[in-house]
């Protein structure tokens, strides 16, 4: 079942056509003038609303496409809804709204008024460079991590190379230390004098005396 037509209900001299004026918005108030040609219902004046108008209960409220109308104001909204079409909200920010079109997308609704082409746009090159500075920052964080590593293995090969050297070294010290401490050990024995060697008592009792010998 389709819909039917209607007019659209203004107020005298809305709009900018032959009669309309800039200055008064496209709305609806009820004319109550004596001498008011709406009220009066001339035909130069426009349409005014009556219950011919109205469409039978099964296709009144929904929208041209056939499906209900809803409206959105936060993605909870969203939950559990089937073949209806989404308005959202005009007091809703640009950032939420983007976020509600993304999620009406991945569930397959149509969104009634959707943003410009131009803040989509905007939104795109924000994520781009929100991912270039993501990226840049992981190349710098694994740079960062390889010299660290490089620098400890150097640390470490360096370390290395010293405790081989020492271990090197020490044999040789120790030998000189012997040989000075040998040396320094013979430099004393020849400044002491040579100490006489005192008899023993046998060999005074067994050689015989001077005056024994010359009686």
């Amino acid at each position: 079942m389709k819909k039917k037509r209607k007019p659209a209900f203004n107020v005298p001299n809305a709009g900018s056509g032959k009669k309309g004026k800039v200055r008064v918005k496209d709305r609806w108030r009820k004319p109550k003038g004596v001498d008011n040609k709406k009220r009066i219902r001339k035909k130069s004046h426009g349409a005014l609303p009556r219950v011919g108008y109205k469409n039978s209960g099964k296709v009144r409220g929904l929208h041209p496409s056939g499906k209900p109308e809803v409206l959105v104001a936060s993605p909870k909204d969203l939950e559990g809804l089937k073949g209806v079409v989404i308005r959202v909200k005009h007091g809703v920010g640009k950032a939420k709204r983007l976020i509600l079109e993304e999620i009406a997308a991945k569930l397959g609704l149509k969104v009634l008024n959707p943003l410009k082409k131009e803040a989509k746009a905007e939104k795109q090159a924000v994520k781009k460079t929100a991912d270039k500075n993501k990226t840049k920052e992981e190349k710098s964080a694994k740079s960062t991590k390889s010299d660290k590593g490089v620098k400890a293995e150097k640390t470490e090969s360096k370390s290395s190379k010293g405790k081989k050297t020492s271990e090197k070294k020490a044999p040789a010290k120790s030998e000189d230390k012997g040989t000075g401490a040998k040396a320094k050990k013979g430099a004393e024995d020849t400044k002491k004098p040579s100490a006489k060697k005192k008899p023993d008592a046998k060999s005074a009792k067994s050689e015989p005396s001077s005056s024994e010998v010359k009686e």
